[in-house]
């Protein structure tokens, strides 16, 4: 025994439910192809092999390795802060007058001791050089 044969038929102005429109958008898009909305919740397939190679080449900027390497940390250097890796360690190299005493002659201190230090000294000038980095004091907060 064969199964008979079947065919499809369209309504050509169907009503459909909400939940029909969400979960089933292919469904809908087989016969209105131009409803604004498929068109929203379907986007168009890729029109060439160069959306494709855009698309990889983006990816690869956006590996870990790249990322890492931009932010002057290699695989090779991981935990060295060499080229502008960020750290919340401030090392100072020389250290003379108010400063000295605030940071009690420690050679390396964390940002937020170095914040407290400032807001506590009310000092009046607006920078102050530590090592190779220069902190601006704005409203009150450290900013390097």
């Amino acid at each position: 025994k064969s199964l008979p044969n079947s065919s499809t038929t369209y309504d050509t102005n169907p009503t459909l439910s909400p939940s029909f429109q969400l979960y089933q958008p292919n469904k809908v898009k087989a016969y209105q192809t131009t409803n604004t909305y498929n068109r929203l919740i379907e986007p168009d397939k890729w029109q060439s092999s160069s959306d494709l190679n855009n698309m990889t080449n983006l990816l690869k900027l956006l590996t870990t390795k790249n990322i890492k390497a931009k932010l002057g940390k290699d695989t090779q250097s991981m935990g060295n802060n060499n080229g502008g890796g960020v750290s919340q360690t401030i090392n100072t190299i020389t250290t003379t007058g108010n400063i000295s005493e605030g940071l009690k002659e420690e050679t390396s201190i964390q940002a937020e001791t170095l914040k407290k230090f400032f807001d506590s000294k009310q000092n009046n000038k607006s920078e102050i050089g530590i090592g190779d980095s220069t902190f601006t004091k704005m409203d009150g907060k450290l900013t390097g």
